[in-house]
């Protein structure tokens, strides 16, 4: 081709293109890359993403303006859409949760709430605004293209085959990739003797004064047909619903497109006897036959035929086909025809005066010829064309169905057949165009693995597109060791081919996908037990909630068929649900963020806590201690030998057991084994019987966390990866001496100014450590409050709940196990806090105590622990026979009958713990 006739050729090109916002031209031929097939809100949502990407597109639209559909439809004017203007919110990611009418643009401005404040709008209005959508957009649009005939072309621009759309003049337009967002539109009829004799939906009068006392059947009972039946329900004598199916509620099953609250007054009129009512029965079986008393006998009188009485003229009466007579079918009937006849019984006998078809839509197949031809879906009784998880029609590569039409995917359990949903499948489907015709790689996020935590937390909190569309689109997590990219919204059941469609791999470290789903139990949804409240049974909840999924490799495409029943997911390497919210405020400390804070760390072996490391300016601001009376030199002499034994290279051999009284009559805790050239410098008060006795001078509580005098620097000890300086470093030690010394409000004040709760020292310990040793109720129930972890371990392996058993403090030990603290939680030498109290208890029988009083007491607090632990793990039984026990003890009156009480508590406890499996740990 001579050079010369480039210019000409770029020219005429350009004249096959819109001008953005105006009509495009009436050339006999245009090429685009792209065509979008439908002005509608589908193909307004695809012309967006297509411009900002600066493709080459063209909108095709049959009609005069974009959204055309609702200018007829619902017929009574009424969307059913949610347009909850008034959240309490600002953050515009979270109020799409509840705005289910607006498309989604870089333009804030652009939201159905400039056009309606309503929460269930006038249908006018959606048309309203997509006009102003795509005219301030400046999309692409030609309208007055009513295609067809869809046809494969030649090779596209990608390399496959192309398309070929020819118009109602003859006028093709030809391009490489084909999206079709006609919606549904055609009626869905269904053939039947006398269907001529039905109206349908589509063309009845929606004047309430037509149906002024008349008698009503409608057949369906979708929103169409409750919304017709809701209009007339004031004027109809008498209205019934007709379909094969029971009417589904919507606020029952979860699924938007089932009945909603905004239609159904005529539940009430059925179940309150007022004349309207319900009936299920299959459609192609039926026949509507008209009565005529001028063609059958000339009269105008009523007749009675048998058990069935024919009344008026003209009405339509319901019958079965099966009772007509094959030979001789007629719009004239004899008595023997009907039901009633023969059953006098028969809910629908009496005659109607209108039978209207609301029965619902289907998508227009008749355009689509040759190997452009869709396959109809399994779905929604074959109303829908069939596409692959990523929105492709099945056989028609190229071709891509969104919207409405495109509801076969998700059908009855997400919402991809409305604005608020499709409108982010439209967005997953935008970027999988990008990656495999312009090979650009999904969008991520890369950020450190010490902010997966948060950022988690950020999209369950406010994120839109999974909370539409649960079960459907996810979040990946891409794990990269130290860091992880995050990738939004990815289509779950296309995680098969998720690095074809992303342009991303999947490296060793694994993948973690976060899902919205409702819990998979069927259960009363207004009922008593409608919801789980407890964290521990998370995956109890029945409402919808998030749930994590960790794979360390991607799943293939046999586990993803072969996946369980209701699960959007195959079987993972683990899981974690958070429990259901109320409030849909997943932010609670120990209800939401603790549990997903282990499970993160579970995934990736790695401590998300904020840790202080132990630099060149930290020391210990505290230390667990206890009277040990007079010691050799070498060491702490007990009953039981030495307790800690200072070697002479500087290490320290530590025995951690249960060390019975030393000279003042305090009880050791100490470690087996060595701390290599770390000292020990503190040691863990367990008990001290005499401590509420008379007569003890110039002594400290026992438990109390008293300021070292010794500060060492530790050599060769390890460094946290996550250990933050200066100012944070400084803000967590004065939380932690707060905690010690008691200083509540200085807590409080530090915790509201976001101090991390769980900082822990050089040696492990938190702020909750220390209160829970000294018996502060108050400031664990703080710490607790904002997010301390209560099974957190200190450098001897010992939670607050060991700490707070072994100084009998019950108020603080029922607090934690209510705050989630494990009974099961090992210290270094295997040992729970359960463990724990039976050693109490044999310190207490062996101990020469006669004070009757402080070992009642003492039995008393052990018994409330064990309560409170029984009341978490639900052990009925066990529950009752620690009652009886209690009930003995305050019928008590001397020692030997305590003693007796012990003996059983004593012997209660061992078999709890050999009933948890803790008892040889």
């Amino acid at each position: 081709m001579p050079p010369s006739f480039l210019p000409l050729l770029t020219l005429l090109a350009g004249l096959g293109h819109c001008l953005p916002g105006k009509d495009c031209g009436t050339n006999s031929t245009h090429r685009h890359d792209y065509c979008v097939l439908g002005a509608g809100p589908a193909g307004l949502q695809m012309g967006y993403f297509l411009s900002q990407t600066q493709r080459d597109y063209i909108i095709l639209e049959r009609n005069s303006g974009p959204g055309s559909f609702f200018n007829v439809y619902p017929r009574h004017r009424k969307l059913i859409s949610i347009n909850k203007v008034y959240t309490g919110r600002r953050n515009p990611e979270f109020n799409l949760r509840h705005d289910w009418n607006s498309l989604l643009s870089d333009r804030p401005d652009l939201l159905f709430k400039r056009v309606s404040t309503q929460l269930y709008p006038r249908a006018d209005a959606l048309p309203r605004y997509l006009s102003l959508f795509a005219e301030e957009l400046g999309l692409r649009i030609k309208y007055g293209v009513d295609i067809g005939k869809i046809h494969v072309s030649e090779p596209a621009f990608h390399g496959g085959h192309g398309y070929r759309l020819t118009d109602q003049n003859g006028l093709e337009y030809t391009c490489g990739i084909l999206l079709v967002c006609t919606g549904l539109w055609v009626p869905q009829e269904v053939n039947f003797f006398g269907s001529e004799l039905v109206e349908g939906y589509e063309s009845i009068p929606v004047d309430p004064e037509e149906y002024r006392g008349q008698a009503v059947l409608i057949l369906g009972k979708g929103n169409s047909a409750f919304e017709t039946a809701q209009s007339i329900l004031g004027r109809a004598s008498r209205i019934h619903l007709y379909s094969p199916s029971p009417v589904r509620l919507a606020w029952q099953t979860h699924y938007v497109g089932d009945l909603r609250a905004v239609n159904n007054e005529l539940l009430d009129t059925y179940q309150l006897k007022s004349l309207d009512g319900l009936v299920e029965g299959g459609l192609e079986e039926i026949a509507i036959v008209r009565y005529d008393s001028e063609e059958r006998n000339k009269s105008s009188r009523r007749k009675k035929h048998g058990s069935v009485e024919m009344k008026g003229r003209g009405q339509l009466y319901l019958t079965l086909d099966e009772l007509l007579d094959n030979q001789n079918k007629t719009l004239a009937f004899s008595p023997m025809t009907l039901p009633g006849y023969h059953n006098d019984n028969f809910s629908l006998r009496q005659p109607y005066d209108r039978v209207i078809r609301c029965l619902g839509f289907r998508f227009n197949f008749s355009i689509f010829e040759g190997a452009a031809s869709l396959l109809h879906s399994g779905m929604a009784r074959g109303r829908l064309p069939a596409v692959t998880a990523w929105y492709e029609g099945k056989g028609t590569p190229g071709l891509f169905v969104l919207g409405t039409a495109s509801h076969s995917r998700d059908y009855r359990s997400s919402a991809g057949g409305f604005i608020h949903g499709f409108r982010y499948t439209i967005r997953a489907v935008h970027w999988i165009l990008e990656q495999r015709y312009h090979n650009r790689a999904w969008p991520t996020t890369k950020l450190q693995t010490t902010q997966l935590l948060s950022w988690l937390l950020r999209r369950v909190n406010e994120a839109s597109g999974p909370y539409q569309m649960f079960g459907v689109l996810g979040d990946i997590v891409l794990l990269r060791g130290s860091h992880f990219e995050y990738l939004e919204e990815f289509p779950l059941q296309a995680l098969a081919q998720f690095s074809t469609l992303s342009g991303h791999r999947v490296t060793k470290s694994g993948m973690l996908v976060l899902v919205m789903q409702y819990g998979l139990n069927r259960t009363d949804t207004l009922g008593s037990g409608r919801a789980e409240s407890e964290w521990t049974w998370a995956w109890r909840s029945n409402f919808l909630h998030p749930v994590l999924y960790y794979y360390s490799t991607i799943p293939t495409e046999q586990e993803m068929k072969h996946r369980p029943a209701g699960w959007p997911l195959p079987r993972p390497k683990a899981i974690h649900h958070m429990i259901e919210d109320f409030l849909t405020e997943w932010d609670g400390p120990m209800s939401h963020i603790q549990p997903l804070r282990r499970f993160l760390e579970h995934c990736l072996q790695t401590d998300l806590r904020a840790f202080y490391a132990g630099d060149e300016g930290s020391s210990s601001e505290g230390e667990y201690t206890v009277h040990t009376g007079e010691a050799k030199k070498t060491g702490i002499e007990t009953d039981e030998g030495i307790v800690e034994e200072r070697r002479e290279n500087g290490g320290t051999a530590v025995r951690f057991g249960l060390s019975g009284f030393a000279g003042d009559g305090a009880v050791r805790l100490g470690l087996s084994g060595q701390v290599g050239d770390q000292e020990l410098r503190y040691l863990h008060l367990l008990w001290d019987p005499n401590r509420c006795g008379a007569g003890q001078e110039n002594t400290s509580s026992p438990g109390k966390v008293t300021a070292s005098k010794v500060r060492l620097r530790r050599e060769g000890r390890a460094r946290r990866n996550l250990a933050p300086l200066g100012k944070d470093l400084y803000a967590g030690k004065k939380l932690r001496e707060a905690a010690n010394g008691n200083d509540i409000d200085t807590v409080r004040r530090l915790l509201q100014e976001d101090v991390d709760p769980c900082v822990a020292d050089d040696k492990g310990r938190t702020a909750l450590h220390f209160s829970s040793c000294n018996g502060n109720e108050r400031i664990v129930q703080l710490l607790l409050s904002y997010g301390a972890d209560p099974n957190q371990r200190d450098g001897l392996g010992n939670t607050p709940l060991h700490l707070a058993a072994c100084t009998n403090h019950v108020p603080v030990i029922t607090t934690l196990l209510r705050g989630g603290a494990r009974v099961d939680a090992l210290d270094r030498a295997g040992r729970t806090p359960l463990h724990l109290a039976r050693s109490k208890l044999n310190i207490l029988q062996e101990g020469n105590s006669h004070n009757i009083d402080t070992l009642r007491r003492e039995v008393t607090q052990i018994i409330q622990m064990l309560r409170e632990y029984l009341n978490v793990v639900g052990q009925s039984e066990e529950r009752e026979r620690l009652e009886h026990i209690s009930t003995q003890l305050a019928h008590t009156r001397t020692k030997a009958q305590v003693d007796e009480v012990t003996d059983l508590l004593a012997s209660f406890t061992s078999l709890s713990l050999q009933m948890q499996g803790l008892g040889d740990r």
